[in-house]
């Protein structure tokens, strides 16, 4: 099927020309990335801010696909663009243009609101030179525990090899919503998914580790704030103040931390079935055996360290 030629340069840059740069009331529209790893916390900051009037806040989008493309022009030898920093150069000038375009587009939504918040599970990274970004960083075995979870609820979305290997912890979740509960130890069994997530738990921590020494020396612009899932649970009051003290907001204007609106530290229930299922630290210590923390302190025990989450390997 036709899908038509692709839009010309006129069509194009016409299209930019209509995006605002300014509120109505003159303001200059201002970029947030909120970054971290899935069941992190991510939708606990959206909640946040979508509580404060001048923050319009949109979810996953395609920046991270996109980007990774990217990274694969740059990377793969058999394409030009490996080797020649010229091309290179053009392609992050690009994404950065297209990312920002995207993100005034999304402005349109709410145009009378200056923060322009995207939100996608992603390593710190600024996409956009001298923009604003929250870090957010949860326990690895907990972010294990939940994402687990998380896929057994839906049927294991990620695919293979993972649908046929987590496939019998998916059919006793069906059988029985509370099997986990009753069967603790039956949740990590498979030694590959387990080091398979703490892999790339360790990608994000360290990638945010570099990042900092980067901005620190200057060669890297961006403007971010570390978030720690843990400490937000022990003084949700004060984070919402560094959250919006950040961005030169009051936090007076925000709503405050509620049930209601998925604002407050922890959830009032639990539910295994549920996007929100427990929320608490150190749930994964009911479903470890032996096995799981050998496999855990074998790929990420010098990561969990550094993180901050133990002195060192005895836990």
């Amino acid at each position: 099927m036709s899908v038509g030629p692709p839009p010309s340069n006129a069509s194009v840059g016409r299209l930019v020309d209509q995006l605002r740069t300014y509120t109505s009331d003159g303001r200059p529209y201002k970029f947030l990335f909120i970054c971290g790893h899935m069941r992190s916390g991510t939708n606990w900051l959206c909640n946040i801010l979508r509580g404060h009037p001048d923050i319009s806040v949109h979810g996953e989008g395609p920046f991270g696909l996109i980007c990774g493309s990217v990274v694969e022009a740059k990377r793969l030898s058999w394409l030009y663009s490996s080797r020649d920093e010229g091309i290179q150069r053009v392609l992050d000038e690009s994404f950065a243009d297209m990312v920002r375009n995207c993100m005034l587009q999304l402005a349109t939504l709410e145009p009378t609101k200056s923060w322009v918040a995207e939100s996608t599970s992603r390593q710190l990274w600024p996409y956009i030179p001298g923009t604003h970004h929250l870090n957010i960083q949860r326990d690895l075995r907990d972010v294990l525990t939940s994402w687990t979870f998380h896929q057994l609820s839906l049927g294991l979305p990620i695919g293979e090899p993972w649908a046929s290997r987590l496939g019998p912890q998916a059919e006793a979740m069906k059988r029985d919503p509370e099997h986990f509960k009753k069967h603790p130890h039956d949740l990590f069994t498979d030694e590959a998914w387990v080091k398979f997530v703490a892999r790339g738990w360790n990608e994000f921590i360290g990638t945010a580790a570099a990042v900092r020494r980067r901005a620190a020396a200057g060669t890297l612009d961006l403007k971010y704030l570390d978030l720690v899932y843990e400490d937000m649970l022990a003084d949700i009051t004060g984070e919402y103040k560094r959250i919006f003290e950040f961005l030169g907001l009051n936090p007076g204007d925000a709503e405050p931390p509620s049930v209601d609106n998925r604002t407050s530290a922890g959830f009032d229930r639990e539910d295994p079935t549920s996007h929100f299922r427990s929320g608490r630290r150190g749930d994964w210590e009911r479903y470890a055996t032996d096995n799981f923390r050998r496999w855990i302190k074998e790929v990420s025990g010098r990561w969990l360290i550094e993180a901050g989450y133990e002195r060192d390997t005895n836990w």
